[in-house]
Formats: structure tokens, C-alpha cells, sequence
């Protein structure tokens, strides 16, 4: 398949997937960019960790701004959540600390599971999110 036509396949599958779906893909690459600025840390490549630390600011942001507070006022504690990931995530590239980077995992995880399971049972609808 040439580059192309696997970028046309990823944008019509980002185009046509439920939003649920994708709020799932969202959280999966935020663990997948800590757990790469962990490895990178590690590894003492402090280029990488940047990168991925930044690349996990990226996502965490569009998870806050895809809450819509008017349909779910009570998104406003999820907000609070996103602002200390956030803030962790920032301590944690500048100072390169693997407890950081771990701390965030764990939240992330357990908001991905919970994300997961509303995917799975349709309530993620109903909580105000709006990826597009």
C-alpha cells in the first residue's frame, strides 16, 4: 500500500469512526507516548521525552477542550483532572522524573478504562464530549 492511499485510509477511518471510538484511540496513544517518554528517560534520550511528553500535552489538551461544560456541567471535575495531568506532565519533561511520568500513567489509565467502558455502553455520548 503506498503512503498515500494508507493517508487517505487513516483520514476516512478518523472521518467515519464513532466519536467514541476515538476518544478510546485519544487515551491509548497518551499511555503509549508516557510509556515512551519512561523508556526514553531510561535511556537517557532526552530529545525523545520531550518529543512524547509534548506530544501527551497535545492530547490531554484536546481532552479538555473537547468538553463541552453547557451539555455536562459536571465535566468541570474531568477539567480539574486534565489541568494536574497537565501540570505533571510539564514537571515532569523538565525535570525528568520517571515518578511523574508514572503518576500521570496510573490517572490516565484509570480515566482510559472508565472512558472505555462508557465507549462500550454508549454513556459517552451523553457525558458532553465532543471529539470531532
Amino acid at each position: 500500500m503506498s503512503l498515500a492511499a494508507r493517508a487517505a485510509y487513516r483520514q476516512t477511518a478518523l472521518e467515519t469512526a464513532p466519536k467514541s471510538t476515538l476518544l478510546v484511540q485519544l487515551y491509548d496513544r497518551l499511555e503509549r507516548d508516557v510509556r515512551s517518554a519512561i523508556d526514553a528517560v531510561n535511556e537517557r534520550d532526552i530529545e525523545a521525552v520531550n518529543r512524547e511528553l509534548q506530544h501527551a500535552q497535545d492530547i490531554v489538551e484536546a481532552l479538555a477542550n473537547a468538553i463541552d461544560l453547557r451539555v455536562w456541567p459536571a465535566g468541570e471535575g474531568l477539567l480539574q483532572v486534565y489541568g494536574f495531568i497537565m501540570r505533571e506532565l510539564l514537571d515532569a519533561n523538565f525535570s525528568k522524573s520517571v515518578d511523574k511520568m508514572e503518576s500521570c500513567l496510573s490517572l490516565i489509565g484509570e480515566l482510559s478504562a472508565a472512558w472505555r467502558t462508557a465507549a462500550t455502553t454508549g454513556g459517552g455520548a451523553r457525558a458532553g464530549m465532543s471529539v470531532a
